[in-house]
């Protein structure tokens, strides 16, 4: 057994060992290292790049040189633009100052006349929509996508109930709603009437204390309010028109003032009390059935004329 662990000890020093010299002796070159599964282990595997990383080219790891990609030139160990001035976005250079699209793409001048490399559709991205990449269309700025429809809409953060989003940030109220105070109310074209409102379009309901009836919304009045008076608003009565309240009764008022023995019995309308009759407009008599030579004083009272007995 203590050869056995002796044995083991001494591989084990010898890997360490042989790993410190192999670093040792690649300490002063350029390595790629990956991670390769090997019988089902993974092992660190390295191999010599080209010096500086090789941009703008691709490293030939065989003889350790750098082979410039087209549009660059080798130039100490490095590759360098053939353009004087960097190419666009999405554009390689080709040589000579002249800068080209890479596939996918195509030349665009602006009106300050600066070249750029657009993405190409091969169909129609369609309305509020634009090219974003190669044969891939997006909706513009402003602008989402609706799952369900396949369309770009504008967007707002927030539309308040009955609105919709017409444009970017831009809330309009729908069909048959008004804008009231920045909220959207249902509209009623005929309206509602005093006491009743507009609760959808064209729809209208009484106000509370209100009950629909001949084709309006009249006041409830929980007790009967009585002859010759009629209920103003809800619980509250008032006379009627002509009327006038006396001790909580309703009673007709005459402007001109009935004449004696006479009372107001309907508005500006006069009559005789019990026991008179009318001679004249304003004057009143007893209702005599006298004898001759008689006078009718009061009713059912007659007294003889002077010089008679």
């Amino acid at each position: 057994m203590f050869y056995k662990n002796f044995e083991r000890t001494e591989i084990t020093l010898f890997i360490i060992v042989f790993n410190l010299l192999l670093r040792e002796s690649w300490a002063n070159k350029d390595l790629v290292c990956t991670r390769r599964l090997i019988n089902g282990k993974k092992v660190l595997h390295c191999r010599e790049s080209c010096k500086g990383g090789c941009p703008n080219g691709t490293c030939n790891h065989k003889t350790r040189q750098c082979v410039c990609w087209p549009g660059f030139k080798k130039q100490e160990e490095r590759c360098v633009s053939l353009c004087s001035e960097a190419c666009p976005a999405n554009a390689n250079c080709i040589g000579d100052n002249n800068c080209h699209c890479i596939d996918g793409y195509e030349e665009h001048i602006d009106n300050n006349k600066t070249k750029t490399c657009m993405p190409k559709c091969s169909f129609d991205c369609g309305i509020f929509t634009e090219c974003v990449a190669p044969n891939k269309c997006d909706c513009i700025d402003g602008y989402v996508m609706d799952i369900k429809d396949k369309v770009c809409k504008p967007f707002c953060a927030e539309c308040t109930k009955n609105a919709e989003c017409v444009a970017p940030d831009v809330c309009q109220c729908k069909d048959g709603y008004h804008n009231e105070t920045n909220l959207c109310l249902p509209t009623c074209t005929k309206g509602c009437g005093e006491f009743a409102q507009c609760i959808d379009v064209n729809k209208c309901e009484c106000k509370d204390g209100y009950t629909y009836e001949n084709d309006q919304c009249r006041p409830i009045c929980k007790n009967d309010c009585g002859e010759n008076a009629y209920c103003r608003e809800p619980d509250i009565c008032d006379c009627s028109p002509g009327y006038a309240n006396h001790s909580g009764i309703c009673e007709p008022v005459c402007i001109d003032e009935c004449a004696e023995n006479a009372k107001c019995v309907a508005p500006n309308l006069c009559d005789c009390n019990k026991g008179y009759r009318s001679v004249t407009i304003s004057v009143f008599q007893f209702v005599q059935n006298n004898a001759q030579n008689s006078e009718c004083k009061q009713p059912e009272n007659c007294i003889c004329n002077v010089d008679i007995v």
